[in-house]
């Protein structure tokens, strides 16, 4: 496979990001916490759909998970993963022995990775991916994908920037949160872009770091008519739907304005697709 521009970003984005601390990481252990106490103690298989650096294998290892099959597309990210999690399985005395594998590889034909199961796993996340493919219908194709990966009753938890506040962003170039998160640019004549008109186009994504480096990567938004139809298509049963919200009071006081005012604001959503237990 050839080189992805994620791999040349892997030691900045290693670094994190401050939604990450203190919105995303959060509610997504209340959501494997969940699912934790769902399962009763019986084992659970997880694919960590763009694994990235390894951060979302080792959250679902923590959470009690006894085998994690992650995948990206960049191989340093994977290498990095693998390295990240052998280190953490060899430091911890883990009940069950749990169990790790990775490859590179893109959600659009994850079906077809080299020794994996269609139909085995219990829970796959998805955390800002469908964002990073090509068009809509890329998108499409690779919730198609997860979904023959899953076992009925299977869940997968989509991870997103929420479309409406994202569209919101193009409006004050001045504002603390758009100056951290530069990818609302507005048309060459001064204008936005309607919710609808920019469905699918690429755009360039600036993120400030916690390091305070920054990084830049493409990105494409969709509107929530076409999730809900690209999710419902593939077969799954959409169960939740939340828009997460930062806690507030973990907010430190010496927090910059942008993260106050991101505390604020609906910046994502999360939609929990489960697979019927029967086929239609």
């Amino acid at each position: 496979m050839a080189d992805s521009e994620w791999d040349k970003l892997t030691t900045d984005y290693e670094s994190g990001l401050w939604i990450n601390t203190f919105l995303q990481l959060p509610f997504l252990e209340s959501k494997l916490k969940r699912f934790t106490e769902e399962r009763g103690g019986a084992p659970w298989a997880v694919l960590d759909v763009g694994c990235g650096m390894g951060k979302h294998t080792l959250m679902v290892l923590k959470a009690g998970a006894s085998y994690v099959l992650g995948f990206d597309v960049s191989k340093n990210m994977v290498e990095g993963a693998k390295m990240a999690t052998d280190k953490f399985l060899h430091s911890q005395a883990l009940a069950g022995s749990p169990k790790a594998d990775f490859a590179v590889a893109s959600v659009a034909n994850c079906s077809s990775i080299p020794g994996a199961r269609q139909g085995t796993f219990d829970l796959a996340i998805c955390v800002y991916v469908m964002c990073n493919l090509q068009s809509g219908e890329q998108v499409k194709q690779a919730i198609a994908e997860i979904y023959k990966m899953l076992k009925p009753g299977g869940k997968l938890l989509i991870y997103e920037a929420h479309v409406l506040e994202y569209m919101k962003w193009n409006a004050k170039p001045e504002d603390p949160l758009t100056n951290n998160i530069a990818w609302g640019a507005p048309k060459e004549d001064g204008t936005k872009w309607s919710y609808f008109e920019d469905e699918g186009k690429p755009r360039q994504v600036t993120l400030r770091m916690n390091s305070e480096q920054e990084i830049t990567f493409t990105n494409r938004v969709y509107t929530l008519s076409s999730w809900f139809a690209w999710i419902l298509e593939a077969g799954f049963q959409i169960t939740e739907f939340r828009e997460p919200r930062a806690d507030l009071e973990s907010i430190p006081a010496d927090a910059p304005e942008f993260a106050k005012q991101a505390a604020k604001s609906l910046l994502e959503m999360c939609w929990e697709c489960t697979k019927p237990l029967k086929s239609p």
